[in-house]
């Protein structure tokens, strides 16, 4: 998000690949920011463009566009103020046994507006215990780190993600919840502080990323586990973590579970 405070000039390269609902969340966001007379400046890597365009024209009166090497450029100056405010942010419920836990999620989070049914396999699959120390990793709005937390007492847990948003949704969920043993971190390499002292490692890594992502998550839950710890990884493919689980885990069990599979290792 941009700082608060105005700015004579925004400029913002979008790419047609992207995530169009962050992108009107941005793009919103930049134009209240912006003074009167203001300019923001837009690209996006698509030479017959016209979604963004379009989002430009939303905002403001008038746009000039311009051709340029292998996409297009726009801008606009702002003369007034917003003309009709969209609320981006979302707010959904979901159960899990007794607890009916609230959540708020924002574009550019994983699973903005609802509740990801690997994550759900993950909660079915995750026996927590009282004072356990548990980890999420790549917690997008905390949806596992919540359930976590309010299935058995005194429960710690850290949850970490490399994006900013992510972070923020999860510490605004703890305290929408009454959590209090809930803490986060930004980092992107699952690095974290006390190694060897927790005792679950919970996980729904991204498809798109070729498992280089998994295999960061597998590597930072082992350095996270004290030995006997378990590692809780939920996934529609299982070949990768049969391969690359069996050498730093011990007792590799599958999972099946809503069409996912939730892969299942103790520390060594």
């Amino acid at each position: 998000d941009p700082p608060e405070e105005e700015f004579d000039l925004v400029a913002m390269p979008l790419t047609q690949g992207g995530e169009a609902e962050l992108s009107r969340d941005l793009m919103q966001s930049a134009y209240q920011q912006l003074r009167l007379g203001g300019q923001m400046i837009t690209t996006v890597d698509n030479p017959r463009d016209t979604w963004l365009r379009g989002e430009m024209q939303r905002l403001f009166d008038k746009v000039t566009h311009q051709a340029g090497q292998g996409g297009m450029i726009y801008s606009g100056t702002k003369r007034g103020p917003l003309k009709k405010f969209k609320e981006f942010r979302s707010e959904f419920k979901f159960r899990d046994g007794d607890c009916l836990i609230s959540v708020i999620t924002r574009p550019g989070v994983f699973s903005h507006r609802r509740l990801d049914t690997g994550a759900r396999a993950l909660m079915e699959a995750m026996e927590i215990q009282p004072g356990q120390r548990v980890l999420d990793l790549g917690c997008g709005a905390g949806v596992l780190s919540l359930a976590a937390t309010l299935r058995a007492p005194d429960v710690q847990l850290l949850a970490i993600d490399a994006n900013t948003r992510a972070i923020e949704c999860t510490k605004q969920n703890a305290a929408l919840n009454g959590i209090e043993t809930l803490s986060t971190k930004l980092n992107a390499s699952a690095q974290i502080d006390e190694e060897g002292t927790f005792d679950i490692v919970l996980a729904n890594p991204p498809y798109y990323s070729s498992y280089r992502i998994s295999e960061i998550f597998l590597k930072g839950a082992r350095r996270a586990l004290r030995p006997g710890g378990q590692v809780l990884l939920v996934t529609k493919s299982t070949e990768w973590y049969e391969e690359n689980m069996s050498k730093p885990f011990r007792d590799v069990t599958a999972i099946r579970s809503r069409d996912y599979t939730v892969m299942k290792g103790v520390r060594r």
